[in-house]
């Protein structure tokens, strides 16, 4: 397996995790919480993140 696949498993399991608690949110809000969590996971990885801005920019 390689890095990204190790990635897209990571994202596919905290998104089932996290399903419960962004269920009832709205879009926006639903954004800002997954920038949140994309910014943590972003930096577990060793990747820096020079704009948090883009899934926010995405939604809109």
């Amino acid at each position: 397996m390689n890095k990204s696949d190790s990635i897209l498993e990571d994202i596919h399991k905290i998104r089932e995790e996290l399903y419960e608690d962004t269920k009832k949110m709205d879009a926006k809000d639903e954004a800002i919480f997954y920038n949140k969590e994309a910014e943590k996971l972003l930096k577990n990885w060793g990747i820096e993140l020079r704009k948090a801005e883009y899934l926010l920019e995405t939604v809109r």
